[in-house]
């Protein structure tokens, strides 16, 4: 409901909600990083004479500490439609991190050289230098460009590759390796995933899962279908279904298996440093302009 009203409210163009939004973001985190209070508004006009803003501005914030916007994240929609970031479906080049296209001498299709891809990632210099660079205001921040652009870690894994991965672990399940019919072996899956869910205590769970179309489509490779959160419930549960399905003689089912308990760990392991850095009171490292 929030969404649907804020695209109605939603002014699009030059000087409409995003571009003065992105202005007040870009005063404000222009401000953090001088460590103090702003001269004037986020609209470039002063501040009234004797009002608290005048009083304090240029004035430190937090006794001389300041922040920096390190890393912008969102999805590829959010990039292409808000930060005016090339496209995902630009042939000439649509990724936001780095220069690469379909085709040609930055083509991402050569996989054989790992510097060649580090090679295409921006620069800071080499971002700012570029003539198609965005005009979104966040940009305009002090050291901002383009390498502070990430895709986030939810759309990245649990709506990108987990969705593939587990899509063709299921169907190589049911339509090649269980005995039975495709829709058969998947009623036996569905079972297994209700019985570990119940053994590992898995709070977010498919509520059904009856039909090949969940992982099968019309065209393309397979890819499993589901919210976030259904995903990541089934990072340990599909261990535990593959481990009953392979046959541990087969070197390539034994490498799926590591895959998956690998996957899984990458997960765990996130959550237990996060831990560990809140304990240590870590999750922030300030640092402070010379007085």
């Amino acid at each position: 409901m929030c969404a649907q009203v804020f695209e109605q409210l939603l002014k699009h163009g030059p000087a409409g909600t995003l571009d003065c939004f992105f202005q007040i973001m870009q005063w404000s985190f222009s401000s953090l990083q001088s460590g103090k209070f702003p001269e004037h508004r986020w609209d470039g006009t002063p501040f009234e004479a004797g009002t608290w803003e005048a009083r304090m501005s240029g004035k430190y914030l937090a006794n001389g500490f300041c922040a920096h916007l390190a890393s912008i994240q969102g999805d590829l929609d959010f990039f292409a439609a808000a930060l005016s970031l090339p496209r995902w479906s630009l042939k000439a080049g649509g990724c936001p991190s780095c220069q690469c296209t379909l085709e040609g001498a930055a083509t991402w299709q050569k996989f054989n050289s790992k510097q060649y891809i580090l090679d295409l990632e921006w620069a800071a210099t080499s971002w700012k230098n570029w003539r198609k660079k965005s005009t979104c205001k966040l940009f305009s921040i002090p050291h901002v460009t383009g390498c502070n652009v990430f895709l986030d870690y939810l759309h990245l894994k649990y709506l990108g590759s987990d969705m593939y991965m587990f899509g063709g672990l299921l169907w190589l399940m049911t339509f090649c390796l269980l005995p039975g019919q495709p829709l058969s072996n998947l009623e036996h899956i569905w079972g297994r995933m209700k019985f570990w869910y119940a053994k590992l205590g898995v709070q977010h769970r498919y509520h059904y899962f009856n039909r090949l179309t969940m992982f099968v489509r019309k065209t393309g490779a397979p890819k499993l279908r589901g919210r976030a959160v259904e995903v990541l419930g089934l990072n340990h549960v599909m261990v535990k279904i593959w481990e009953e399905t392979l046959n541990p003689q087969v070197e390539i089912h034994r490498m799926i298996l590591q895959m998956l308990k690998m996957n899984n760990n990458t997960f765990t392991e996130m959550i237990q440093l996060c831990l560990q850095l809140q304990q240590l009171n870590l999750w922030v490292l300030p640092s402070r302009w010379p007085t």
